[in-house]
């Protein structure tokens, strides 16, 4: 159960209404200080550019900037109407929707990253990973239709790696949601090469309700349009429209209910600009929810995130619970930059939330007695071993070779039960050398099946 308070920012940039929909109570106050030339606009803007090049390294400075988009939106009647819902839910075993919205002509506050809005009362919290809450943004239409599948939920992963342009280290991603299908009734479909004429073909054929893209964006300065890479036949990028792309998902008849839009870290272009256009204009388009990334994120991040979003979705949490249990999951974790939490963006017009009631106890017997089986060194050689002697460069697959059994060799000196810890440093240290990607890769395969195989 949840309750509900939407926040719209109206047409004219200025006024704000609040809205409780379950005994239609509202709320009205002004955005504050964001004139053209004020200075509190200016620093937003200055926030936000930090943000968007990974400035920040503190959690402090993050909790700043989301103090200042904190006053932008809740004056005085607003904030006391959001703490005696939010209140009122917490005394009724209940979590708080909080969904915002912004009209058209409002656009350039709409494109505010809202995800890293700080409460600043008392102890202060961020308000996309409290655990009272749900944060998402709400985009209206004439009715609003339900997210629900009946029987086998279709997931279809989509990824596209132009060789023209940086590495998209999926592998990892895929092979977390592919586990999903060992566990619960999810039918999951990849296709690795996405040109046109595959994606439009798998989308009519396989009629998804869940698409996961991998790849990359852009913002093309001369159209003002975001644009996505899919594959030419000589694998290089094929950048299509965000229009076009929209187009494309709904060649089935109908989009999917659910679209996850992923970009890996080291893609180009200003991903704000481009999958946070694309987003609002897939759920325009048919789409019940979209979820974005407002900034490129770390193969770990996504692998993290994917995990623990896909998961608490087949058990039938409600989809922007589940991006919230995601966002949770970056919270004070060293490993991941400081703005990762925020990174997921949910645009959702669903109006319950549900994608599939699932039994929560629908775990397969002999899925949790493999779960149980204890993960051995061996067993991370094993698992790795295809991996490394993918890799085409001689010299390189030798280092990597050498790296895991040197990093094996490590773990087997040490209690297991500090063999994630002992990983995690490693991650840090490696990547702080700005090692090869592939040891980064390695290491994080090893937590990951740590994590899903236990020690």
């Amino acid at each position: 159960m949840s309750a509900e308070l939407i926040l719209n920012v109206e047409n004219d940039r200025e006024s704000v209404r609040a809205w409780r929909p379950s005994d239609q109570k509202t709320a009205r106050g002004k955005v504050r200080n964001f004139e053209h030339y004020s200075l509190e606009r200016q620093t937003i803007r200055l926030f936000e550019a930090w943000m968007r090049t990974g400035k920040f390294s503190e959690p402090q400075e993050v909790a700043i900037f989301g103090q200042y988009l904190y006053r932008l939106l809740f004056d005085t009647d607003i904030e006391k109407l959001y703490e005696e819902t939010l209140k009122a839910a917490k005394a009724n075993g209940e979590r708080l929707r909080l969904q915002l919205s912004f009209e058209p002509k409002a656009a350039d506050l709409a494109n505010l990253p809202w995800e890293y809005l700080y409460y600043p009362q008392g102890g202060g919290y961020f308000m996309c990973s409290h655990v009272d809450l749900v944060l998402s943004r709400f985009m209206p239409r004439e009715s609003r239709q339900t997210l629900r599948v009946e029987g086998t939920l279709r997931l279809l992963v989509a990824v596209s790696k132009p060789s023209d342009l940086n590495p998209v280290l999926e592998p990892r991603v895929i092979e977390s949601i592919q586990r999903l299908a060992e566990a619960y009734p999810v039918q999951v479909d990849v296709l690795r090469k996405a040109t046109v004429a595959a994606f439009t073909e798998r989308i009519k054929t396989f009629q998804p309700h869940v698409l996961h893209f991998i790849g990359h964006g852009a913002f093309n300065m001369e159209t003002s349009n975001g644009e996505i890479a899919l594959l030419k036949a000589d694998d290089t990028a094929d950048w299509c429209s965000d229009n076009d792309f929209a187009d494309w998902c709904s060649l089935a008849g109908v989009l999917p209910r659910l679209i996850f839009l992923h970009l890996c870290e080291g893609g180009r272009g200003d991903l704000r600009e481009s999958f946070g256009g694309l987003a609002p204009r897939l759920v325009q388009k048919g789409a019940q929810a979209v979820v974005a990334m407002q900034y490129p994120i770390t193969n770990m991040a996504a692998i993290d995130f994917s995990r623990t979003f896909y998961e608490a979705l087949v058990k039938g949490e409600p989809l922007d619970y589940a991006v919230q249990l995601g966002r949770a999951e970056f919270i004070g974790k060293r490993q991941h930059s400081v703005r990762v939490f925020g990174t997921p963006v949910l645009y959702l017009h669903s109006a319950d939330g549900l994608i599939q009631p699932t039994d929560k106890a629908a775990v397969r017997p002999t899925d949790q007695a493999a779960q149980s089986e204890a993960l051995t060194s061996d067993d991370l050689l094993f698992s790795l071993s295809r991996r490394i002697e993918g890799i085409s460069d001689e010299t390189r697959r030798r280092s990597v070779r050498a790296f895991t059994i040197q990093t094996v060799d490590a773990l087997d000196r040490i209690d297991r039960k500090l063999w994630l810890a002992h990983l995690k440093r490693e991650w840090r240290t490696q990547y702080a050398s700005e090692s090869a990607p592939e040891h980064l890769d390695i290491l994080e395969a090893m937590m990951t099946l740590i994590k899903e195989r236990g020690v």
